[in-house]
């Protein structure tokens, strides 16, 4: 808080050197509390009705001419402040300050934390320092490290604030609404420029045809002109060899003129090697190739043929590894003996193919399957007769059809095409007018209905969802957040302001502990409190043990410890005595005990 703090007239004589040539440092190591409130003045000595004085004060310049300072009481002490006093290391009283409002109230569960920042009109802020600075949080500054505020939007946009810092999100909204809002001369910006030109600098493509962009590029050429159009890699035709200035002979013999080391073309060689490195074709073989003009295709049957035998890899006379004597003996290479097709005997019973094939071009030709079976064709009637044990059964063919037929071939679910309507009947108006005359209950098209409903059927929606649904239009961001912080209590689903649907109160908040080994403590805001640490317990006698905190109602102690002799009791040792601030201990082993103990209560 930032607070008009009186320095006393003491204070002034304290910052002013013995020999009148300068100011001393001085130090403010302690703080006066009252809770009076009082009016300063310069020439006050002491702080009217001060109750407490601290030494747990720090603080350090942050500015030229401003200070900053922390006072912290972390005691179990109940107070109300409306005033304090400055004291110096030699207990000069050296500002002070008061004010009718309460500054802070403290309860026994609470720690004060109290932050002040002075700002002197004719004071140099560095020849005061501070006794304790290991708890500080300063206020940060250009110089000084410390705590900050946030900037909102509102405050990055206006751009007058140098307390607050800007973090990237509101930067960049308030750079970019900047920038926006700039353009003209002066600006710095000129957002519209187009290479700091308006449009009107540039030519537009819509006043020119094709024809005449290209005949502007066209005169474009010389040096300096940036565009030289008529250049190939920035070099003029003159520069380049003109194919038709030389014919195909001349180029050929400049070809097979370039050749030598370094000439990067070598024309005449193949495979990089020159032609009489392949003149001794044997020795770059490694065996002699045979001249295919030297033997005629009788040569190289005559080869083949004299190719045969074990080992040989062609064996050019053999059918599947096999001489022709293989398969003179083909009734021992069968197995059996086969038919003669031409006519032969059988003795034992044999099967035939169940395939036949009609000659219809003759007339009734018949398939005999045994003396009284048979298949015939009856040209009469058109049909195959199947003739079985005297039962003439008639097959059907492609010509029978008809009522009693038992095929009806060309019917639809025995349905003849002149029983459906043709689709070349009717044009697409004709059968969209067809299907929209269908409608009523048991048409099964229904086909102005949607989900089996006439259209005047959705027009009120409240009453067929049971409730007016919400218009998303109408209600703004802030709105809904309006609403679901309203929510809250059983049944609401929501409870936007509980924890496991328990309100904070519910809850036991610690307000103070120190973890320490020996001597430790935790206090609850519910008045709960426990403290523990070790101690000894001397043989044959009673300890006190001195708790780190008090107790305000009651209190409860143990203490636990291993046995050090054989004389130890079972229940050595005991806690017989447990006061607000101690407790006593008796051990009844010789040795004494150590051990630890714990207190709890409120």
């Amino acid at each position: 808080m930032a607070q008009t703090i009186i320095i006393t007239a003491a204070g002034r004589a304290a910052l002013v050197h013995a020999a009148n040539i300068g100011t001393n440092a001085v130090q403010i190591n302690q703080i006066g509390l009252s809770d009076q409130a009082i009016t300063p003045t310069p020439g006050a000595v002491d702080l009217p009705g001060e109750h407490r004085r601290l030494s747990t004060i720090a603080g350090t310049m942050v500015a030229a001419d401003t200070i900053h300072m922390m006072i912290r009481d972390e005691s179990a002490a109940s107070y109300t402040v409306r005033s304090f006093a400055l004291y110096l290391a030699d207990g000069t009283l050296f500002g002070i300050y008061g004010q009718p409002a309460v500054l802070v109230e403290k309860s026994q569960q609470s720690t004060v934390l109290l932050a002040v920042d002075i700002q002197f009109a004719d004071i140099d802020a560095d020849q005061i320092i501070f006794g304790d600075t290991n708890f500080l949080i300063p206020p940060a500054t250009e110089d000084v490290q410390g705590v900050i505020e946030i900037a909102t939007f509102a405050e990055a946009q206006e751009g007058s604030d140098h307390s607050r810092a800007l973090t990237p999100a509101a930067a960049r909204q308030a750079l970019l609404s900047w920038l926006l809002a700039q353009d003209g001369a002066g600006s710095g910006i000129d957002a519209d420029l187009l290479d700091g030109q308006h449009a009107s600098a540039f030519l537009q493509a819509a006043l020119f045809t094709g024809a005449q962009i290209m005949s502007r590029l066209v005169t474009v050429d010389g040096a300096g002109s940036g565009l030289d159009a008529d250049l190939l890699d920035g070099q003029h035709a003159s520069a380049f060899l003109q194919a038709s200035q030389f014919t195909s002979a001349q180029i050929l013999a400049m070809l097979l003129g370039v050749d030598g080391a370094g000439s990067g073309i070598d024309a005449d060689l193949l495979d990089g090697q020159h032609g009489n490195y392949y003149a001794d074709v044997i020795a770059r073989l490694g065996y002699t190739p045979l001249n295919i003009l030297a033997y005629t295709a009788a040569d190289i049957i005559a080869k083949l043929l004299g190719v045969d035998g074990a080992g040989s890899g062609l064996d050019a006379d053999l059918l599947d590894g096999q001489q022709g004597s293989w398969y003179s003996d083909i009734i021992g290479r069968l197995g059996f003996t086969p038919a003669n097709k031409a006519g032969d005997t059988f003795s034992g019973a044999i099967r035939r193919d169940a395939r036949f094939y009609l000659d219809l071009l003759s007339g009734n030709p018949t398939i005999n399957l045994d003396a009284s079976d048979y298949l015939r064709y009856d040209r009469a009637t058109d049909d195959l007769v199947l003739v079985i044990g005297g039962i003439v059964n008639r097959i059907v063919h492609l010509g029978n059809d008809g009522a009693g037929s038992g095929v009806d071939a060309d019917m639809l679910d025995g349905q003849h095409g002149s029983s459906f309507l043709q689709a070349s009947q009717f044009t697409g108006a004709q059968i969209l007018a067809l299907l929209l005359a269908v409608d009523g209950a048991g048409s099964g098209l229904d086909a102005d209905l949607l989900d089996g409903q006439q259209g005047s059927w959705y027009s009120n929606i409240p009453a067929r969802l049971g409730y007016t649904p919400l218009n998303a239009l109408l209600y703004t961001a802030a709105d809904v957040l309006s609403k679901l912080r309203t929510v809250d209590g059983a049944g609401s689903g929501l409870d936007a302001d509980l924890l496991d649907g328990h309100d904070g109160a519910s809850y036991d908040r610690i307000v103070s502990m120190d973890l320490r080994q020996n001597g430790g403590y935790i206090i609850f805001a519910s008045g709960y409190k426990r403290c523990w640490g070790r101690a000894t317990a001397n043989g044959n006698a009673s300890t006190t043990i001195t708790y780190p905190i008090s107790f305000t109602e009651y209190s409860n102690a143990s203490f636990s410890a291993a046995r050090t002799s054989s004389n130890a009791q079972d229940n050595d040792p005991q806690v017989y005595a447990c006061g607000l601030s101690n407790c006593t201990v008796y051990s009844a082993s010789d040795n004494g005990l150590y051990g630890f103990w714990r207190a709890e209560g409120r």
